[in-house]
């Protein structure tokens, strides 16, 4: 083999290694995208509706005996924000971190506010997201801060 055309190999061999990264970046940076919509669009927003083009039809809860599916996680969500609005006169989500590979995203945040009885919480939490293909949702766990949870009794 002559050397124009190793060189035109190492170019083609490069060229590929390029497009495969800029997806694998373009897949992160929607997946990215994705899991910051559920903190403002559904979270924020408080509309379980926003779910639909953020969770996957086949989504699975982290709770093994919450019903599978988007529906029943919308219907979740209803009286989780209706749990909210009674316990809380605010309450806010906070992202403090935002990392991401490929089909899995990690957020890091606090959430809190202000209770009906005036107390002020301010909790850290880790949500770990994995995502399909079309960058929607699958499944999430979530749970508090390993730093948080030696301040609890």
């Amino acid at each position: 083999m002559n050397r124009r055309h190793a060189l035109a190999g190492l170019i083609a061999s490069g060229a590929a290694l390029a497009a495969t990264g800029a997806s694998a970046q373009d897949d992160t940076a929607a997946n990215l995208e994705t899991v910051r919509r559920f903190f403002a669009d559904f979270r924020a927003g408080r509309d379980p509706e926003q779910l639909r083009g953020i969770v996957a039809d086949d989504y699975v809860s982290q709770d093994p005996t919450a019903a599978p599916g988007i529906d029943a996680y919308i219907a979740r969500s209803a009286e989780y924000f209706r749990n909210i609005d009674y316990s809380y006169t605010e309450y806010t989500w906070t992202e403090d971190a935002l990392i991401g590979s490929g089909s899995t995203v990690v957020w890091r945040g606090r959430e809190g506010g202000t209770t009906t009885d005036g107390k002020l919480t301010d909790v850290r939490y880790l949500y770990w997201f994995d995502l399909n293909d079309d960058h929607l949702i699958t499944t999430f766990w979530t749970g508090v801060d390993p730093a948080e949870a030696f301040l609890f009794p």
